[in-house]
């Protein structure tokens, strides 16, 4: 059982908690790869005007389009570690290679503040 109190029943069920963070990672894993499948984020705009000034708006807006997508990308992959995480019980343990103690649980204001997070305060810092 992790910290944030998610685990699997004997039978492979997930319990009441594990199902709600399972929910919420879904439902913004949906969100995201609605955003990915938008032409705005993927550098491109419907919006075309009658001048050629209007078009060079969104041909310089490219390279943020491109961020915004990127972020998308990194959050999308994320959030299915997330749910692959709450699916094998281990949602809330330091997944941090070199945590220095084994099953480590991430606080719960951490694991609220941050549904995507993975590691240990002491992990991430080290990573970072």
């Amino acid at each position: 059982m992790s910290s944030y109190g998610l685990s699997t029943q004997n039978n492979g069920m997930l319990n009441a908690k594990a199902r709600a963070a399972l929910a919420k990672a879904q439902e913004a894993f949906a969100a995201v790869q609605v955003k990915l499948g938008t032409p705005e984020s993927a550098g491109e705009s419907s919006y075309r005007g009658m001048h050629p000034a209007d078009n060079a708006f969104p041909r310089e807006m490219a390279p943020i389009h491109n961020l915004e997508r990127s972020l998308l990308v990194k959050e999308s992959e994320d959030l299915a570690t997330i749910i692959a995480l709450i699916k094998r019980g281990l949602y809330g343990i330091c997944q941090g290679p070199n945590c220095k103690l084994p099953k480590k649980r991430i606080p719960k204001a951490r694991m609220e503040a941050v549904l995507t997070a993975t590691r240990c305060i002491d992990c991430q810092s080290e990573l970072e």
